[in-house]
């Protein structure tokens, strides 16, 4: 425990003791004040009693009103003086209250003795107001008895409070004293002794004794802090010695695991210290470098490459050069560091040397020099400032250049001026962070004059400088087939929708001829049948069956046409009602097919309504078509696919497709059956695919023979679809 607050504890115990006197006293004296009120109530209570007694006496012997007034007066007294007793008693002494009580019928009795009256027997009257005389006469003496007894209470507690007061008075001193000497034993041994000791510890220490100890084992006051500290500093004047020399070896292991040279030179020109790198660099022994003169070490090869630092850095200024030097039969490219040693006057006293092999760095940079200017792609470095530190020969053949460009030039000089300020921008919007890059295409203005187009590839270089690198690659040509490739590719759409627009018009104009073909070869069945003979009738089947056949294939053409001709906006369709519009239009094949066709709950796309109607219908009549021998069995069925689209599947029970021919039946004209077997003119998927390219989905098949098909293809979420534009038609 500390010192100061043992103090601190005693002073608050020695406090709260003589607080606790100080009020023992006060309540002892207290009571006893209040002793001697009850003492004087008391002996005014036997008073009053004692009249009580004497007026009972008189009104017995003598009657009349007044000794009953006197009476009435004295009890009146009595009640007060105990009443008061009782106020001032807290809490009230049991013998008091019985005291209390036992004077309360007092009154009533002398009520009753009023009350006899003279009767007709004088006898019987005198025997009651005696009866009543000596009924009071015992009360008023169990009153006296009563005060006796309080009277003692009262001298008993007096007799106590004078014994506490005795020992309050007489037990203070001593305690006063018992503590007095409690402190002085504390103070002499937490103290006086370990201050002894410590003067004695700091007399032998002046001695040059520097093995004495002082510090207790244990000790947390403050007496022990100087104790240990003590020790400590005697430690540390027996340790100094060894510190320094300690402190020496670690530096000397420091500066010897470091690879760079690091040495220090005298204003003599003489090496004073070096390490292991820097004597392995010389090839010499330690000893022969240390004090050794760095000229003569050197050589009067080497060291005139030296010696001008040397003197500058002797002069007072600090300096980093780099040298290239042959040491031992060996090229070394070297980074030196002179650095000034200055003392407290200014002046030089010697210079710290520091250097680093440079020899494996330059050659990597002369290895990557040879990389890059062999590098068929254009190469420039460029500062934070876009002053060109570096341009490789690719860079000056892509832009024509007679001579590379000179270092320090701005490397945009020959930006196309239309592309200039959309270039630096981008240059200026790419961050320091390696691996951020920006991949830009310009035009260059050549030395020749033309545009070059190049694709740059631009990259921070990371080193905290703002650089920049950027790759070039000449796409003159690409640019050129790609605008080539663009028109070729518009002149093919312009063809394709004129293509489009012909056959719809000539599948809309060929339908009259067809027609009248038609009609005028059921025209001769009916009228001229009894003049045909079997040959005749025959060919007149032919024609005609030709000619059904044929506006047919008219009409399926003019329903691709109008894929894309007659194309409608996309607007949220419900497939669930559409669907119930299709079957209903098939409800004669479907029965005619005893076909049952059920469907789950379908979503709401975004499509073209009618183009999806048509894509049901003709999924629905190739299912109904292409049927075995069982009843045909059509499901219709949804599921969600990611990207917010569906995946409507038109499942069957059918005679299905071999896997080889899935991609072939949704071409214009092909065909797996003949028309004998299975009418139709091969381009109802077309139009199926066609229609859903134009949503933008997939469409397939998913088919073996004997098992049944199931096409499916996906169209957008209506939900989803909202949030971007509807694909143009």
């Amino acid at each position: 425990m500390r010192i100061r607050t043992r103090f601190r504890l005693a002073a608050a115990a020695a406090l709260v003791i003589g607080l606790a006197i100080v009020g023992a006293l006060v309540q002892v004296t207290r009571e006893a004040a209040a002793a001697t009120q009850a003492q004087a109530d008391a002996h005014e209570v036997a008073r009053d009693v004692a009249g009580l007694l004497t007026l009972t006496l008189d009104y017995a012997m003598f009657g009349g009103p007044r000794p009953t007034e006197q009476w009435r007066a004295r009890y009146g007294q009595l009640e007060a003086t105990v009443d008061v007793a009782v106020q001032r008693s807290a809490p009230p002494e049991p013998t008091l209250l019985a005291l209390q009580r036992s004077i309360e019928p007092l009154p009533s009795l002398l009520d009753h003795l009023e009350g006899v009256e003279a009767g007709d027997d004088p006898a019987l009257t005198a025997r009651r107001r005696q009866f009543l005389v000596e009924r009071l006469m015992t009360e008023i003496q169990e009153v006296s008895e009563a005060r006796h007894r309080w009277a003692t209470a009262i001298g008993t507690e007096q007799a106590r409070e004078q014994r506490l007061y005795a020992i309050l008075v007489l037990g203070t001193p001593a305690l006063m004293l018992l503590l007095l000497l409690g402190l002085y034993g504390a103070v002499g041994a937490h103290l006086l002794g370990p201050l002894t000791r410590l003067q004695q510890a700091a007399d032998a220490l002046r001695r040059g004794e520097t093995g004495v100890r002082a510090a207790e084992p244990g000790r947390a006051d403050e007496i022990g802090d100087l104790a240990r500290a003590f020790d400590a500093m005697t430690v540390a004047v027996q340790l100094q010695g060894d510190a320094r020399r300690a402190s020496e070896q670690h530096l000397r292991r420091v500066i010897d695991s470091v690879p760079g040279l690091i040495g220090y030179i005298d204003t003599d020109r003489r090496y004073t210290l070096a390490n292991r790198a820097y004597v392995a660099w010389h090839g010499v022994e330690l000893d022969a470098i240390v004090g050794a003169d760095v000229a003569a070490l050197y050589g009067t090869d080497d060291y005139p490459r030296f010696a001008p630092y040397l003197e500058r850095a002797l002069a007072g200024e600090a300096l980093s050069f780099e040298v290239d030097v042959t040491r031992h039969g060996r090229a070394w490219s070297m980074r030196m560091s002179y650095i000034p040693h200055v003392d407290d006057g200014g002046r030089t006293i010697g210079v710290y040397v520091t250097g680093t092999d440079l020899t494996e760095l330059k050659r990597s940079e002369r290895r990557l020099r040879t990389m890059m200017d062999a590098s068929p792609l254009g190469i420039v470095l460029v500062d934070r400032d876009g002053l060109c530190r570096y341009a490789n020969p690719a860079w000056q053949r892509i832009l024509g250049l007679a001579a590379p460009p000179r270092v320090g030039e701005r490397w945009d000089a020959l930006l196309h001026p239309d592309d200039l300020d959309r270039v630096r921008a981008e240059w200026a919007a790419l961050s320091d962070r390696p691996g951020d890059t920006a991949l830009i295409e310009h035009r260059c203005r050549g030395a020749d004059g033309r545009d070059v187009w190049v694709r740059m590839h631009v990259a921070a270089v990371g080193d905290g400088a703002g650089g920049r690198v950027a790759t070039v690659e000449d796409i003159t040509e690409r640019r050129a087939l790609d605008a080539e490739l663009a028109a070729r590719t518009e002149d093919l759409a312009r063809s394709n929708a004129e293509l489009e627009q012909f056959a719809y018009v000539a599948s809309h104009d060929l339908q009259e001829p067809l027609r009248m073909v038609t009609s005028y070869t059921q025209l001769l069945q009916r009228r001229c049948a009894d003049r045909l003979d079997v040959d005749g009738e025959e060919f007149l089947a032919y024609i005609d069956d030709g000619g059904r056949r044929a506006q047919t294939l008219i009409a399926d053409l003019l329903s691709l046409a109008r894929v894309a001709s007659q194309a409608r906006p996309f607007e949220p369709v419900a497939l669930d009602a559409l669907l119930g519009e299709v079957l209903k239009g098939l409800a004669l094949l479907i029965d005619e097919a005893g076909a049952v066709v059920t469907h789950d709950a379908l979503p709401v796309v975004h499509a073209d309504r009618r183009q999806i109607g048509q894509l049901l219908q003709n999924l629905l009549t190739n299912a109904l078509k292409f049927r075995g021998s069982a009843p045909p069995r059509v499901h219709v069925g949804a599921r969600r696919e990611p990207g917010g689209r569906w995946r409507i599947d038109v499942s069957d029970n059918g005679i299905g497709i071999e896997p080889k021919f899935h991609a072939r039946v949704f071409v214009l004209f092909q065909r797996l059956h003949l028309r004998n077997e299975y009418p139709g003119t091969g381009i109802g998927l077309a139009i199926c695919k066609k229609v859903v390219e134009r949503h933008g989905g997939r469409i397939g098949v998913e088919s073996a023979p004997g098992r049944g098909a199931c096409f499916w293809f996906t169209l957008a979420d209506a939900g989803a679809a909202a949030e971007r534009p509807a694909l143009a038609a």
